[in-house]
C-alpha cells in the first residue's frame, strides 16, 4: 500500500542562482520544509565566451555539494534537478554536469527554453489565487522566455539569451553605464524584442523569475520569499521609477544587494 507521504526535493540551477525546494505532500497538503535562493553567478562571462568561466564552475560546485548534504538530511523520495539558460548556452557545460551528477548521485536533467517555458506557463496557471492571463513573462539570469497561452495545450513559447547577466555581461559591462552605451543597449535589446509575437489584446500578464522577484522586493522595501508574492502588482511606472534610480548607481551602493543576500 503506498505511503500517503511523499517527499521531494527540486534543483533549479539557474544562470545566477541556485534555488532549492524541500517539500512534503501529505494528505493532498504541500507542506514547504525549505525554500531559498543561492547566489552562484554560474552564467558570469557565458554570454560573452560561450563558456562557462572556472571559478564560476569552482563556486558552483561548491554551493551544489552543500544543497546536496541538506537534501540528504531531508531524505527526499524523489529529486529533481534542471539546467537552464547558462548551462544551454555554453560550450563546456559537461565541466559541470559532470562533477555535479557525482555530487547529486544522478544527471543533471537539461531544459531546452521550450521546456522551460511549458513549465512556467504550467505553473503561472496553477496558482490558485492568482487571476489566469494568457501571457507570462519569466526573466532570470541567462534568457527570457515569453508564453502566450491563450491555447493552454499548446502555448506558443520563446526562450532569448536576453537574461539580465548575459544583458550586462554584453551590453553594460561598466557600472554605470554611460549615456552611450545605455541607449545602444535598450535599442539592441528593443530590436531581439521585436521577435516575440505581440498579444492579442491588451491585459495583465504573469511576470516571475529572479528579476521580478528582485524589483518585487524593492517595490516592498524588504526581502519577501517568493511564494509570498503571488499576486503581487508590477506596473511599468512602478518599474521605470526604480530603473532611473539605479542606473546611475555602481554595482556597491545598489540596494539590491542587501535585497537579495
Amino acid at each position: 500500500m503506498p505511503s500517503a507521504t511523499f517527499r521531494g526535493a527540486v534543483l533549479d540551477l539557474g544562470s545566477n542562482t541556485f534555488k532549492l525546494l524541500l517539500a512534503e505532500q501529505r494528505k493532498g497538503a504541500l507542506h514547504i520544509f525549505h525554500e531559498k535562493a543561492y547566489p552562484v553567478r554560474l552564467g558570469e562571462g557565458v554570454a560573452v565566451t560561450g563558456k562557462l568561466q572556472p571559478a564560476a564552475v569552482h563556486r558552483a560546485l561548491r554551493v551544489l555539494s552543500s544543497l546536496q548534504k541538506k537534501i540528504a538530511a531531508f531524505h527526499a523520495d524523489k529529486v529533481a534537478a534542471v539546467g537552464t539558460g547558462a548551462l544551454r548556452r555554453s560550450r563546456n557545460r559537461r565541466a559541470f554536469l559532470q562533477p555535479a551528477a557525482k555530487i547529486l548521485g544522478q544527471s543533471v536533467l537539461m531544459l531546452t527554453g521550450h521546456e522551460e517555458g511549458k513549465l512556467i506557463a504550467l505553473a503561472a496557471r496553477s496558482l490558485g489565487r492568482a487571476p489566469r492571463p494568457r501571457y507570462h513573462l519569466d526573466l532570470g539570469g541567462g534568457s527570457l522566455e515569453a508564453i502566450d497561452s491563450l491555447h493552454p495545450r499548446r502555448p506558443r513559447i520563446q526562450s532569448l539569451d536576453v537574461g539580465c547577466v548575459a544583458v550586462r555581461d554584453t551590453l553594460l559591462p561598466r557600472q554605470p553605464p554611460s549615456p552611450d552605451e545605455w541607449m545602444r543597449a535598450r535599442q539592441k535589446i528593443a530590436r531581439i524584442l521585436r521577435r516575440l509575437p505581440r498579444p492579442g489584446r491588451p491585459g495583465q500578464a504573469t511576470f516571475t523569475g529572479g528579476t521580478a522577484h528582485v524589483y518585487a522586493c524593492l517595490l516592498e522595501k524588504k526581502n519577501v520569499k517568493a511564494r509570498h508574492l503571488e499576486n503581487f502588482p508590477i506596473r511599468p511606472p512602478d518599474l521605470l521609477r526604480w530603473i532611473l534610480r539605479l542606473l546611475p548607481l555602481s554595482i556597491a551602493p545598489r540596494p539590491i544587494r542587501n535585497i537579495t543576500r
